[in-house]
C-alpha cells in the first residue's frame, strides 16, 4: 500500500514492478482525489490486483471508525491532524488498508512509499 501525491510519472512503473515481483494486491491512496482520474490506473490494471482510494469525505468517515490499537489517542484525534500531516494520513491509510486486506484474505500488508521499490 502507498499514499501518493504527484504520482503520475511513477504510477505505471511502480504498480507494474510490485505486481511483477509477486505482490498479490496493491492499495494506492491518492491524497489528491482529482489525481486518481488523471493517472487512470484502474483502466490499466485489473481490480483483482489494484484498489485505488481517493482522499475524500468517504475515506475520512471510514478513518473515524478505525480501531487505533496501540496508538495514543482516538481515531478522531488522528483525523484532525491528517489534513496537514502526511505521516498521519499514511498511518490512517495503513490502518484502513489492513481492514481491506483482511477482508480480501491477505496475510501481509507492506507500506511502500511511491518513490521506493521493494
Amino acid at each position: 500500500m502507498t499514499t501518493v501525491k504527484d504520482f503520475q510519472a511513477l504510477a505505471d512503473s511502480w504498480c507494474t514492478y510490485h505486481l511483477a515481483v509477486g505482490f498479490e494486491h496493491l492499495y494506492v491512496y491518492f491524497d489528491d482525489p482529482a489525481e486518481l482520474d488523471a493517472v487512470g490506473l484502474p483502466s490499466r490494471f485489473p481490480a483483482e490486483r489494484l484498489t485505488c482510494i481517493p482522499h475524500d469525505a468517504k475515506l475520512r468517515a471510514e478513518w473515524k471508525k478505525l480501531q487505533m490499537h496501540g496508538a495514543k489517542g482516538s481515531a478522531d484525534e488522528y483525523v484532525a491532524y491528517a489534513k496537514n500531516e502526511v505521516q498521519t494520513r499514511q498511518q490512517l491509510n495503513a490502518r484502513h488498508a489492513v481492514k481491506l486486506a483482511h477482508a480480501r484474505g491477505l496475510d501481509w500488508l507492506l507500506h511502500v512509499d511511491a518513490d521506493e521499490l521493494f
